[in-house]
């Protein structure tokens, strides 16, 4: 009898798992995530031709004046870039008519290099070029330098800011003209 009782106690142990059901813990409940969003690519094009137009104000000053005289511009521009990923590469021409304080007038033709770095939809650059200055018939070439920022409101149209100094030399006077202009541009 006792060996009747050892055995049903035995079994009795052996089965409990059995009759519970498992003897494994249970599975975790699965965990449902929300689908991943991928920002939409700012990946921009700043290839292509360009047409626009600008509005500067500057001063023009000579080494052998003193003080300066301040001026408004009003111009035209054509260029093309080339978009290089994180590089852009391009060259322009730019014609601005100019009428100075006090009744002056004149006009320059700029023919530059660019490049710039591109940031997505802004665009920093500078500038080196060559430029040519007529004030009351009299031309001069000089050399030009700046700086500039553009924005890419569409993909088609861009609006920038941008500084450049010319400097010539007229009959030995070293000449500088600073101009800050406003620009507006189509891109093809």
């Amino acid at each position: 009898m006792f060996n009747k009782s050892l055995m049903s106690a035995v079994f009795a142990v052996i089965a409990a798992p059995v009759i519970a059901g498992n003897t494994a813990e249970p599975a975790p409940t699965p965990t449902i995530l929300p689908p991943m969003v991928t920002p939409a690519s700012t990946a921009t094009d700043w290839s292509g031709f360009y047409v626009g137009a600008q509005f500067g104000q500057g001063e023009v000053s000579a080494s052998d004046a003193d003080g300066s005289v301040d001026f408004d511009t009003l111009g035209l521009h054509a260029g093309y870039n080339y978009d290089l990923g994180s590089y852009v590469i391009g060259g322009e021409i730019s014609f601005d008519d100019i009428s100075a304080d006090g009744g002056g007038e004149g006009d320059t033709t700029h023919l530059e290099l660019r490049g710039g770095y591109d940031f997505g939809r802004v665009m920093a650059y500078g500038v080196i070029g060559v430029v040519t200055v007529d004030d009351a018939g009299d031309r001069e070439n000089g050399s030009t330098l700046g700086l500039g920022v553009n924005y890419l409101v569409t993909d088609h149209v861009v609006l920038g800011a941008e500084y450049l100094r010319d400097t010539y030399d007229f009959d030995g006077a070293d000449v500088d003209l600073d101009t800050l202009s406003l620009r507006t541009s189509y891109k093809f």
